[in-house]
């Protein structure tokens, strides 16, 4: 625009002195950082798409949700409400949710301050991440309020849902985001394994970190220690089925594949800090070599699968030991952090 403007007072018969020198010499200037700023613009877009960058970008995503996580110290989540009453499935009152599509976000310090208010026991049978129709009926309250639709209107200030999931609550999120990437490389007209391996990678480092963390409870208590809320949460398990089940489905006919995956498991067996853990890495290389002896034509193929398969459950097996150890000696093991720190 600035050049168009510059060019109305220029004319071809025009003598020199009456030339804006200075306005082209800037028009030039502008035009030439134009074409610099386009190049740089085309250049990230190619680099955005590229596969390692996306996988790259998904992965301090999952990396970000879990930093929100509190460090593991030991204790698994609780699992089991242990004081619910026997008949709350009977005469809980079920209310339905007032809007649908994907849950986003639940404000459980909200509900928890709601229940202890009306003295009330909610249970939620969805999670964030979870797709939600308007009508379902998918929260229970005990014992019954007696006015479910003025529950049903208080109970959908908690509850932010919209047309896309997002990683705000929901961990698993980021992790499928990475494994579609996984799937895309491995699909017939891309057949591109090396790709995979890179998210298996990603995965693994990502994992990791999730392991150390602890993940949120199956109950909310309130400061009385009585169970207000029970929800539905991710687990250890559904973590590693959200990981490895559809890379491993995809998979199953490149070995180089499935050698890498049991490659993190056993890379992951060092990071093993409770018994869920273990049992959901072990069931997953059991998954694979099923995998492999299915599915894999070459038995030379299939023998390196064994091979990695085996140093996966040696891994897996040498955590619980050491767990098991330092449960036995607990006050010597701390004894050597201290002398170490």
């Amino acid at each position: 625009m600035y050049n168009v403007i510059v060019l109305r007072s220029i004319h071809g018969n025009a003598p020199m002195p009456q030339v804006p020198h200075a306005s082209v010499t800037v028009g030039t200037v502008l035009s030439l950082i134009c074409v610099l700023a386009l190049i740089a613009f085309i250049q990230g877009v190619a680099r955005l798409v590229v596969a390692d960058e996306v996988v790259r970008r998904v992965r301090r995503e999952l990396h970000n949700a879990v930093e929100d996580l509190p460090k593991l110290d030991g204790r698994p989540p609780e699992h089991v409400p242990p004081d619910l009453p026997p008949d709350f499935d009977e005469k809980a009152e079920r209310i339905e949710l007032p809007y649908g599509g994907y849950v986003q976000a639940i404000d459980y310090d909200d509900i928890l301050e709601w229940t202890e208010k009306r003295n009330v026991i909610a249970r939620l049978d969805f999670r964030a991440g979870d797709f939600i129709v308007n009508g379902d009926k998918r929260v229970l309250v005990y014992p019954p309020t007696g006015d479910p639709m003025k529950v049903r209107k208080e109970i959908g200030e908690f509850i932010v849902s919209g047309d896309e999931r997002t990683p705000t609550q929901d961990l698993e999120f980021p992790i499928r985001h990475l494994v579609e990437v996984a799937l895309r490389a491995l699909s017939p007209g891309i057949n591109d394994p090396f790709t995979a391996t890179v998210v298996v990678d990603r995965l693994r480092a990502g994992l990791s970190e999730v392991m150390g963390r602890c993940l949120p409870a199956e109950t909310v208590r309130d400061r009385a220690g009585r169970v207000r809320i029970y929800r539905q949460v991710t687990t250890y398990e559904g973590i590693f089925d959200a990981a490895f089940h559809q890379i491993r489905q995809a998979a199953s006919t490149h070995p180089a594949v499935l050698i890498h995956m049991l490659e993190a498991i056993r890379r992951l067996a060092e990071h093993i800090r409770l018994e869920e853990q273990r049992d959901g890495l072990l069931r997953h290389a059991h998954l694979i070599k099923a995998a492999a002896e299915r599915d894999v034509a070459e038995p030379a193929d299939r023998n390196d699968v064994e091979h990695s398969f085996l140093k996966a459950i040696e891994a897996c097996e040498k955590a619980r030991a050491e767990a098991a150890a330092a449960s036995e000696h607990p006050q010597e093991r701390q004894h050597d952090q201290g002398q170490h720190g």
